[in-house]
């Protein structure tokens, strides 16, 4: 199984989805970095959840958590956090336990250029601007 994760930070989040975030709510950069601050905040404990699940050979636990950060991870952007949660979720459907533990290992990992990129645009104000080079 092959897995892509993000090199940078900037990699990590789909500014564009941000964008579309923040517009919903009328452009407000306030409301999208309290979003981040939110996801910032509970992430981490879905992600303990996660472990913890994979520990004790828990796969509804497992199935919860990934369901957790999948969905609030592809409402921010994180992409490539959430496709892998949804791998996770049919790994665990079709009862491939080595693939899992392949996938939680790589949302951990995900999950820190995640955490520094969300980190960098909460760090500018919730500002969703491209990063430099970017057109």
């Amino acid at each position: 199984m092959h897995l892509s994760l993000s090199t940078t930070p900037e990699q990590a989040i789909d500014r564009q989805a941000l964008a579309g975030l923040a517009a919903v709510a009328g452009d407000d950069p306030l409301f999208l970095k309290e979003m981040i601050g939110l996801f910032l905040a509970q992430a981490p404990r879905y992600l303990e959840a996660l472990r913890n699940a994979w520990v004790s050979r828990d796969p509804i636990a497992i199935g919860k958590a990934a369901h957790q950060v999948k969905s609030a991870s592809f409402y921010l952007g994180a992409r490539r956090l959430s496709e892998l949660c949804a791998q996770t979720e049919t790994s665990l459907r079709d009862g491939n336990a080595s693939a899992v533990t392949d996938l939680i290992t790589a949302i951990m990992l995900e999950f820190e250029m995640v955490q520094r990129g969300l980190r960098e645009i909460e760090e500018h104000g919730g500002k969703t601007r491209a990063p430099s080079g970017c057109s």
